[in-house]
């Protein structure tokens, strides 16, 4: 077992069965449960002799390019891509693991230009595209984000 704290406060976990090794560097907004979720994750993948496969930490614009290929099959294509694409500009400057900052990010710029509810539809938006994805619990918990990072706004 080791889990470790580098000097800037990131988690790091490091596994050794049957002479491999693995080891993994974890989002900075990681927590200790996140790290040792990995770590048995790690174990069970290497004592089943099976290929080590945790989900990375991907842009938010790549979650929402694959978002936009569903946006086609949904009733609203037009409304649900529009929201999607309002996204992309903060999209592009923060990882699915910092869905907090990103939420903190876009709401105050958006606050000014934008009605309370457009703010809210487009942060929907960007949460259906993490759920979209499948298992969202278990992407937080390897990569240090959350969806509930998405909070909505309430009216001023």
């Amino acid at each position: 077992m080791s889990i470790w704290k580098d000097k800037d406060g990131r988690f790091h976990v490091a596994k050794m069965v049957g002479g491999r090794r693995v080891h993994r560097k974890l989002a900075e907004d990681a927590t200790a449960r996140d790290a040792k979720h990995v770590e048995a994750l790690l174990t069970e993948s290497l004592e089943s002799d099976k290929t080590v496969n945790i989900p990375g930490n991907p842009l938010i614009s790549e979650v929402m390019t694959l978002y936009m290929a569903h946006a086609r099959n949904l009733r609203s294509t037009d409304t649900a891509e529009y929201h999607a694409r309002r996204a992309g500009e903060w999209a592009a400057k923060y990882r699915v693991s910092q869905a907090r900052a990103f939420a903190a990010h876009l709401i105050s710029d958006m606050l000014p230009a934008y009605a309370p509810a457009t703010i809210n539809r487009t942060l929907g938006t960007v949460k259906k595209a993490f759920e979209w994805l499948g298992s969202w619990d278990a992407r937080r918990r390897t990569s240090g984000g959350t969806s509930s990072g998405c909070r909505r706004t309430t009216p001023a």
